[in-house]
């Protein structure tokens, strides 16, 4: 996220299974599989809950810890940019503009959640969301006293119309 951030829900992407890259026995992504290396990716990063995932801007960057069923292990993943988040993935903008998605949950056999993927957004970035929260807090605090006023004068309102056709009846 940046001062100007780039609005990434229309920028122009393609989905990575429909470009022509050729994966190579070994990425730079499987090189850095050790503890060290993962540690040292994450050093200006923070690890967010699932439930704050929903919160976090289209636009932030985020890494994130996967899981490989066949090795049963964690894995590390440089990740991208935010384009979309749903319930169950999330569709990052990579390098070249390229999409793919992000399981939020990884399931056995028995169709059981045995790992949740583990997100990890910019430490600068935290500061900015916080205040975003805020002000989305206080936004929302703004909205229920407008509605309460609202409410409260529907219900006047009702009562002067019962009045008023009582008193067109008499």
């Amino acid at each position: 996220m940046s001062n100007n951030q780039f609005n990434y829900r229309f920028i122009k992407t393609k989905r990575i299974n429909e470009d022509d890259y050729n994966r190579p026995r070994k990425t730079i992504t499987d090189l850095m599989q050790t503890q060290n290396n993962v540690e040292q990716k994450l050093e200006d990063y923070q690890e967010i809950s699932n439930e704050e995932l929903d919160h976090i801007p289209i636009g932030c960057h985020v890494r994130y810890i996967g899981y490989d069923k066949k090795k049963n292990i964690e894995v590390f993943r440089f990740g991208g940019v935010i384009k979309k988040i749903d319930p169950n993935y999330v569709v990052l903008i990579g390098n070249n503009n390229l999409t793919f998605s992000v399981q939020r949950f990884t399931y056995n056999k028995n169709n059981e959640v045995i790992h949740t993927t583990r997100f990890f957004i910019k430490d600068k970035d935290v500061d900015k969301i916080n205040e975003i929260n805020q002000e989305t807090i206080k936004n929302q605090e703004i909205i229920d006293q407008q509605n309460e006023i609202i409410h409260k004068q529907q219900r006047e309102i009702e009562k002067l119309k019962k009045k008023l056709k009582q008193s067109n009846n008499i």
